[in-house]
């Protein structure tokens, strides 16, 4: 791990009561033959891994290759200038004036109430690299943000930035767990941050909790212009993880809502520990964005031969915040979580202009 930290840790905590109530399976850690078969009894389940394939196939070769380079690190960015900017923005305005009215209606309410939210050139630019700067997808995904904002925090804080007092205490006590983690010193070997999602360290009563906490790690990081163009690496690790997180997993790709984050997803891994789970990961590849599905691996085996496993893809388990033996360095959660604090603050303090903004790239937020 960086040399910087703190090496303390803290050991995985046993499923909370709090996990939500309409999982339904109980809170039991799921690895048994019983639990997996009785995934398996719905048919829907298996169309995840089907509907990859046919995606797959259909594709052309450059197009699968632009997907292999994204999961194995091989940069090819586009080079960016200032006519680049300005053309991005031009054509992303245009893209936002052709989307039906209803489908930006809660864009056209925060253009009105708070045109400088709305405008955001930072933000923006986060959306056409994220993007890959085709701007008819930057706009959809521009407006659609809005909404999900909307659908999360309340019509109240749309308006504003979302800043840590605005979390459910579910959500505040699911990041302080480690739930959700996000730091620019945790790499891969081609420069992308890595991002762990832990469904066993979630704590919630309802799986929006859960979401409003992924929202605000993504939205309250001051990414680096390297992170907007290399894009992040997902880990998603069911180590440890009770039969309601897997239910509540599924659930929470139905929201819709992974499209919206304001930066490139380069690869998704799935950590299992038994092979039983593969439906469940059959299933949430059917419930994600297509981008994400195309770019999804999954892993099965002990820790460590996750770890390995995940090696040969350019992630070291010098990246990742928690050890094989399933614990997680405590200073850097609460590092990261005061870190973003600070810096959803900032962002706030530059949009209501008590602080001035940098003309430096390298200090773009949202």
């Amino acid at each position: 791990h960086p040399g910087s930290m703190d090496r303390r840790r803290v050991p995985m905590p046993a499923p909370t009561s709090s996990a939500s109530s309409f999982a339904g399976s109980g809170d039991s850690v799921v690895t048994s033959d019983e639990t997996a078969t009785t995934i398996q009894k719905d048919p829907s389940l298996a169309d995840g891994e089907k509907m990859l394939a046919d995606e797959l196939s259909n594709m052309t070769l450059n197009e699968r290759e632009t997907v292999l380079d994204d999961i194995h690190g091989v940069k090819s960015t586009m080079k960016e200038t200032d006519e680049l900017h300005a053309f991005g923005m031009q054509m992303l305005d245009n893209q936002i004036g052709k989307i039906e009215r209803e489908k930006k209606e809660m864009y056209l309410r925060v253009n009105f109430l708070a045109p400088k939210l709305a405008r955001d050139e930072k933000l923006k630019l986060l959306y056409l690299r994220s993007s890959n700067w085709q701007p008819h997808i930057a706009a959809e995904r521009y407006c659609k943000h809005f909404q999900v904002k909307q659908q999360l925090f309340g019509v109240a804080n749309v308006c504003k930035v979302i800043l840590w007092d605005d979390l459910s205490e579910d959500a505040q006590q699911s990041l302080l767990n480690g739930s959700f983690h996000m730091h620019e010193d945790f790499q891969d070997k081609s420069k992308r941050v890595i991002v762990v999602n832990s469904p066993s360290r979630w704590q919630y009563h309802h799986v929006l909790s859960h979401i409003q906490a992924m929202w605000y790690r993504n939205f309250s990081s001051s990414y680096s212009v390297e992170t907007q163009r290399n894009g992040v690496i997902i880990i998603a690790n069911f180590f440890g993880a009770s039969s309601s997180a897997f239910s509540d997993s599924i659930q929470m790709a139905k929201y819709d809502f992974l499209d919206t984050m304001p930066i490139r997803v380069a690869g998704v891994h799935y950590l299992f520990p038994d092979t039983q789970l593969r439906p469940v990961f059959s299933f949430l590849l059917s419930a994600m964005p297509k981008s994400f599905r195309l770019r999804s691996r999954v892993h099965f085996g002990s820790m460590m031969e996750n770890c390995y496993s995940l090696a040969t893809y350019g992630i070291p388990m010098s990246s990742l915040p928690f050890e094989t033996s399933g614990e997680f360095l405590l200073n850097v959660i609460h590092d990261t979580i005061e870190k973003s604090k600070l810096e959803a603050k900032a962002m706030e303090m530059e949009y209501l202009g008590l602080s001035s903004s940098s003309d430096d790239d390298n200090d773009d937020n949202n």
